[in-house]
């Protein structure tokens, strides 16, 4: 596999990581290895899917946008389990991008477009804060959860927008954890660009691959999640990719720590491991265990945010 051109950069990418499995449906997959760019660091897909085959990939019980539970079932854990969970609070700086916040940066009856709203948890709380809310997401079932609360979800994708907004713009335009789904994400954040008012605001957070967590247990961490995820996002590509239109970058936020020293999550990625291994032996993949916690926390409990939270994400303005 030679001369892959970077799609963000045009850098040359290699063959980066190799996930036979899809883990959330127990199944092969032809789409879980990926390709990263020397140059700015981003990770992708390779081959990518077509736009046909991604409905597919979420049909399973379980996804976290369809009811809001998610795949991990939460349990108390042993002992010293908890001894270093309540280490693991201790060293925690996150910085979340908070409604409540974000709202004081925003003019009176401000507007907000959530797009990949999922089941709209984020855009509820902005509804709740008296701002029109208005969401879009390419899931069914999604949709349907989130419209059953009231909110108002329209049918689409970050690159391929309801015509219903082709001429709307918005105080606020949020990418949550849905940049990294997109199989363009230029187009994406060109759209998202284009849907923010002069002078409004943009928030675009992905997972965070240069995290120590994501380092030691890539294809087995929580956060890889092939073939769903399409990109692999650091702060600086992110960045990189938010340069390419007219923003103003007010301030960075990161959050996910605590949670890798979650007994369920541990349990969740040793799972992962074993499948793997299972399925492939010559894949090199570490076990999610105690031990692993423990050296995972002190390597990373002291790190700089950029390298210790799992979630990573900018606040940008749109130039007025």
């Amino acid at each position: 596999m030679s001369g892959i051109e970077c799609s963000l950069c045009a850098g040359p990418a290699k063959p980066w990581l190799n996930m036979p499995i899809d883990p959330m449906k127990r199944a092969p997959t032809a789409y879980g290895s990926t390709i990263k760019c020397d140059v700015c660091e981003l990770g992708a897909v390779f081959p990518m899917p077509t736009a046909a085959e991604i409905p597919d990939f979420y049909v399973y019980d379980g996804y976290y946008t369809h009811s809001g539970a998610g795949h991990i079932t939460p349990h108390k854990g042993k002992f010293f389990e908890r001894v270093l969970l309540r280490f693991a609070h201790t060293f925690d700086q996150e910085r979340k991008f908070l409604p409540a916040e974000a709202v004081q940066l925003l003019p009176p009856n401000a507007t907000v477009c959530d797009l990949g709203c999922g089941n709209g948890w984020q855009l509820r709380r902005f509804k709740e804060l008296g701002l029109e809310c208005i969401g879009v997401d390419p899931d069914d079932q999604a949709i349907a959860t989130s419209t059953g609360t009231g909110l108002t979800v329209l049918r689409g994708t970050a690159e391929d927008i309801p015509a219903e907004l082709s001429d709307k713009q918005f105080d606020l335009v949020i990418m949550s954890h849905s940049m990294e789904h997109c199989r363009d994400p230029k187009a994406a954040i060109a759209n998202a660009y284009k849907l923010t008012k002069p002078g409004g605001l943009c928030y675009v957070e992905v997972p965070n691959c240069s995290a120590e967590h994501f380092k030691r247990f890539n294809v087995c961490s929580n956060m890889y999640d092939a073939p769903r995820h399409l990109y692999f996002f650091t702060p600086n590509s992110l960045r990189r990719l938010i340069e390419l239109n007219n923003f103003t970058f007010l301030g960075a936020h990161y959050h996910g720590f605590v949670r890798h020293y979650l007994p369920s999550w541990r349990d969740f990625e040793f799972d992962v491991a074993r499948q793997v291994k299972a399925a492939d032996k010559t894949v090199a993949v570490k076990f999610h265990d105690f031990k692993q916690s423990v050296i995972l926390f002190l390597m990373s409990f002291w790190r700089k945010p950029d390298e210790k939270y799992d979630s990573f994400g900018w606040l940008v303005r749109r130039t007025a």
